[in-house]
C-alpha cells in the first residue's frame, strides 16, 4: 500500500492555518516537514499530519480563545 501524500490544500482542510501559518510552524519546528515531490512542489506525508494531530492537546474554542483542555480532563466528560 503506497502512502498518501498532501499537497498544501489537504494540509489546510485538517489544520485550521493558512498556508503563511503552515510554513512558520514547519520553519519553527512545530510542525512536519514536507518532502520533496521535484522542482518546486512539496507535500506532506498524510500520516505523519495525521500523528501529530493526534499527538496535541485538544483546545477548545470560547468566544474566539483557544482553551487548552489536558486530554485526561476531557475524557472526564
Amino acid at each position: 500500500m503506497s502512502e498518501r501524500i498532501l499537497d498544501l490544500a489537504g494540509v489546510q482542510a485538517k489544520v485550521p492555518w493558512s498556508r503563511t501559518t503552515i510554513w512558520r510552524k514547519v520553519r519553527n519546528r512545530e510542525f512536519p516537514p514536507p518532502i520533496s515531490l521535484g522542482g518546486r512542489r512539496v507535500g506532506w506525508l498524510e500520516s505523519e499530519v495525521l500523528k501529530w494531530i493526534s499527538d496535541q492537546p485538544r483546545a477548545i474554542a470560547y468566544r474566539g480563545a483557544s482553551v487548552t483542555v489536558p486530554l485526561a480532563a476531557s475524557a472526564k466528560d
